[in-house]
């Protein structure tokens, strides 16, 4: 089974049917790759994200397509060594927010929303992450929501093309990339570091940042709201890091091997593209039993959310703090979330996350 299709006719990783850990699938020759080899169990999925030297980032992370052309100093798109200094500068950028700011900003927003049924997606946790990011990156808060929308219909708009395996519908997809660069142009580029260098940080921060925060904040919600009613606490470590396993907001990003390698049990030719999927290593029943199951003191948890390795995830801490204010900010209130209505899925193959959840809180 085609992961990417899968997910993009709107699969969710709970339904997926697991065969092999390593495996190809091909794809139509007009794409502009020929197709590619998904990683959906936990074990390889690590081994290609912890070794650079064997699984290159430079020739683009998004599968079936060509790296774009001035898109070879971006982050992401970098190996080390020359990972190492932009990656650090953007540390930089992503200053830490102190945690009672963001306890106070999502308490104000989760009292807003006390009274009657809600989107928990539009009225929380997009406002969430428009005042969180502001703070964190210096930007305007009804900015940085033009460029989550921007980025999301930018992604929504990849997911069809995939879907349809039509090339006529690659302009949608090209309209809404261009969008979303004009939206992100709009936002001042921070001083003190180089301005070319910076700007792409600024890209790569504004674009995952925001739409990765709305999507965590609110499958957490879901998550806990599915669980059933409980009195018990859920704040901690170990709460954060189960709803991260199983809210894992981006699906997949891949690598190219850069010589003949083997990869449980496969051949892999070098120039292959490889493609991890984190939602799915995430579920093993290898590594973590009943994977489907959502256990808030589960111990040990090595998931994939935030990936491995020199790419690791630059807000991690960012986002787990967001996370833990979530919870605590339930049980300050004494609030819990109860399913208000149908959730819309966002059907995306690289976002997992919500188009719409309705909710509303027990006690409030």
């Amino acid at each position: 089974m085609d992961p990417l299709r899968f997910f993009a006719d709107g699969g969710t990783e709970r339904d997926y049917d697991r065969g092999a850990p390593v495996f190809f699938v091909a794809r139509p020759q007009s794409a502009p790759r020929a197709g590619y080899w998904a990683v959906v169990d936990h074990a390889p999925a690590l081994e290609v994200l912890t070794h650079p030297d064997w699984y290159s980032s430079f020739r683009g992370t998004r599968p079936l397509r060509q790296r774009p052309p001035g898109t070879d100093r971006l982050l992401h798109n970098l190996d080390p060594p020359a990972h190492t200094t932009p990656r650090a500068r953007g540390r930089e950028l992503l200053r830490a927010v102190d945690r009672d700011l963001v306890r106070q900003i999502v308490q104000t927003r989760a009292l807003d929303t006390r009274h009657g049924a809600f989107d928990a997606v539009k009225a929380l946790a997009e406002p969430i992450a428009s005042d969180l990011l502001a703070c964190a990156l210096g930007q305007d808060p009804k900015r940085l929501h033009a460029v989550g929308h921007a980025s999301a219909k930018s992604h929504e708009a990849a997911a069809r093309l995939l879907r349809l395996d039509c090339p006529a519908h690659r302009g949608e997809v090209e309209e809404a990339n261009r969008s979303l660069m004009e939206t992100i142009a709009s936002c001042p580029v921070p001083a003190g570091g180089d301005p070319s260098e910076d700007t792409g940080l600024l890209k790569l921060m504004l674009q995952a940042g925001w739409v990765t925060v709305v999507d965590a904040v609110a499958s957490a919600l879901r998550l806990l709201a599915e669980a059933g009613p409980t009195d018990d606490p859920v704040t901690g470590a170990l709460a954060v890091d189960e709803l991260l396993r199983l809210a894992s907001p981006i699906r997949q990003f891949a690598r190219t091997t850069r010589c003949d390698l083997w990869l449980a049990g496969r051949a892999l030719p070098e120039g292959a593209q490889v493609v991890v999927f984190f939602g799915l290593a995430n579920r093993d029943p290898v590594v973590f039993e009943a994977p489907h199951a959502l256990r808030l003191d589960r111990r040990p948890n090595p998931h994939l959310a935030f990936g491995a390795g020199p790419h690791r995830c630059l807000g991690e801490a960012w986002a787990r703090s967001v996370l833990r204010a979530v919870l605590e900010t339930l049980d300050t209130l004494r609030i819990r979330p109860v399913i208000a209505g149908a959730p819309t899925p966002r059907i995306s193959d690289f976002l997992c996350g919500h188009a719409t959840l309705p909710l509303r809180w027990r006690g409030a």
